[in-house]
């Protein structure tokens, strides 16, 4: 194990965020250095996390819904599905009781999932018109 000195205004910064985020310090560190190692679509995805997660908290603060309150980002990190066409925040668990709106964004990801796209190559923009073409080949045919 290391030790490591920073500047107070570092140590203050990195404390407020882990006070707002509800996670440790080195959680937070790991974090960041992590964003060094990973495809920009997991990057991209990391970052979207905490403001779903505020939407989510907000959502259930209105709704009094106390047991997912309690939840830290961690785990919803393990347990977050997504947010439904009707703004309702969706854990993993609820993917049996809960039938989606299907939407072309909905179709273009089950879609990439289907092809193994994630794991190919984690930059949509290099092969979201492939499985565009794929999936609408009619309307893209002939434009």
């Amino acid at each position: 194990m290391s030790e490591l000195t920073i500047r107070s205004d570092l140590a203050e910064k990195l404390t407020e965020i882990a006070q707002r985020e509800n996670r440790a310090i080195d959680d937070i560190i790991e974090a960041l250095l992590s964003q060094y190692e990973m495809p920009n679509f997991e990057m991209a995805l990391k970052k979207l996390r905490p403001r779903l997660y505020e939407q989510a908290r907000q959502y259930w603060q209105q709704v009094n819904d106390q047991e997912r309150l309690k939840l830290t980002d961690d785990e919803l990190d393990a347990q977050f599905w997504l947010i439904d066409h009707e703004g309702i925040p969706r854990l993993k668990s609820d993917q049996e009781k809960v039938t989606l709106q299907p939407g072309s964004l909905t179709k273009l990801a089950e879609k990439g999932r289907e092809m193994n796209f994630y794991a190919e190559d984690p930059d949509i923009s290099t092969r979201s018109r492939e499985i565009l073409e794929q999936e609408f080949t009619d309307s893209t045919s002939n434009g």
